[in-house]
């Protein structure tokens, strides 16, 4: 058992969003790349490599890349099990290593009570304004969060102390995400944290870890620009990420449920306005 501090720890609960995200993901597969190898394989070749070895057609808004590798929503329980069966996935240099997914996947399991002096609830933010501090707009890139507790729950829960959330879009290619927020304490925002869930096991409550990354960027506006403008621009320097959005959808945890609905790929601008 695991019982390193784990600094800047944020524990999420299980809401509606993350339990459906889980069931839909019961049948996924994680093809790992062995660690610390270079590489340059893409969602491209991970579909190729699975028609050609498996005869699998494997849409590539199913295919998705997290810390350890690629998961594969396979559809077909068939499929699954002869990929788990063989167990591998041969690419050059090297082969991605098949295993079936599970929520607790690449985490760290720790006893909770290791962990509580990690649970701070000191507010940086409401610290910083009351000490003055002006308020900054920023933009942040968040990495690192496991793809069934990416949800916007889950955002505001890691922020709540830090910011003030404004927007949120989510890359689910990546499971990566551009938060767009207001804060008093920039300084505060650290560049690595943790993020866990509560499990219980053998009668004891354990804390299932994994590592995140933030990069914090401050936005700095004229003061010439009015509210509106300034959150224009916003929209306008995160459209690189609206073709991996609903735009019409003001709740990003629907993405999700939208997913065997709608594409993440640039023909969701031709989907008629509500």
């Amino acid at each position: 058992m695991n019982l390193y501090h784990y600094p800047n720890l944020t524990i999420v609960e299980e809401d509606v969003c993350i339990r459906f995200r889980i069931n839909q993901l019961r049948s996924a597969i994680v093809a790992k790349i062995p660690q610390h190898e270079p590489h340059n394989i893409t969602v491209k070749t991970i579909q190729t490599a699975v028609q050609l070895q498996y005869g699998v057609s494997l849409d590539h808004h199913n295919i998705s890349q997290f810390a350890s590798g690629f998961l594969l929503e396979i559809q077909s329980p068939t499929a699954r099990s002869q990929m788990i069966r063989k167990g591998f996935l041969a690419m050059s240099p090297f082969s991605l290593n098949l295993v079936p997914w599970n929520p607790e996947h690449d985490s760290a399991a720790t006893l909770a009570y290791t962990q509580l002096p990690a649970l701070s609830n000191f507010d940086h933010n409401a610290y910083a304004r009351n000490s003055g501090k002006p308020l900054k707009h920023i933009k942040m890139e968040i990495s690192g969060i496991p793809p069934h507790l990416c949800s916007n729950a889950t955002i505001n829960t890691l922020l709540a102390k830090l910011a003030t959330v404004q927007q949120i879009l989510l890359n689910p290619r990546a499971h990566t995400y551009t938060v767009y927020a207001d804060t008093h304490c920039l300084d505060a925002i650290p560049p690595t944290a943790n993020i866990g869930v509560k499990r219980m096991q053998e009668g004891k409550l354990l804390f299932h870890v994994w590592p995140i990354w933030y990069n914090a960027i401050d936005m700095i506006y004229p003061d010439a620009f009015s509210s509106n403008n300034a959150h224009q621009q916003r929209q306008d320097i995160s459209g690189n990420l609206r073709t991996y959005t609903d735009k019409h959808s003001q709740n990003i945890d629907a993405h999700y449920y939208l997913h065997n609905i709608y594409t993440f790929s640039n023909k969701s601008k031709n989907r008629p306005n509500k």
